[in-house]
C-alpha cells in the first residue's frame, strides 16, 4: 500500500496457501475507484508462458517462487490510470482449470463491470 510518484516503480507480492501453490498458474487483476475490474496478467505454473494485459504492456513484468508459495506483480512508469487494489487469484477446480485453456483463458484485457 501507500502512495507513490508518478514515473516511479512498485512491486507487489501475493502468497498462496490451502493448496498446491507450484500446480496451478495465477492471474493478476485490479479494481479502479470505479468498481471495474482488470486482468492484469498470467503466469503459469511453471513461469514459462507468461501473457500481460494491454493496460500495463511494457510496463509490468510477473515472476513467481513456488518454493515460497508467492508471486511478484512489478509496474514500471506508474501513472494515475494505474491507481486501483491489486490482487491475485486461481482457479484451484479441475473443472474450472480445464475449460480456461480450453477457452485460451485470458482472453485479453476485457474489463468485468462488479
Amino acid at each position: 500500500g501507500g502512495l507513490r510518484p508518478s514515473g516511479g516503480s512498485v512491486q507487489l507480492s501475493c502468497r498462496g496457501s490451502g493448496f498446491h501453490f507450484g500446480h496451478f498458474g495465477i492471474w493478476w487483476y485490479r479494481q479502479g475507484p470505479s468498481g471495474g475490474l482488470e486482468w492484469v496478467s498470467w503466469i503459469s505454473h511453471s513461469s514459462l508462458v507468461i501473457h500481460i494485459g494491454p493496460g500495463v504492456e511494457g510496463r509490468a513484468a510477473v515472476s513467481r517462487d513456488n518454493s515460497q508459495s508467492e508471486t511478484y506483480l512489478s509496474l514500471h512508469l506508474i501513472h494515475l490510470g494505474d491507481s486501483a487494489r491489486y490482487f491475485c487469484a486461481v482457479f484451484t477446480q479441475r473443472q474450472e482449470i480445464q475449460l480456461s485453456f480450453n477457452t485460451n483463458y485470458p482472453p485479453g484485457s476485457r474489463t468485468v463491470m462488479m
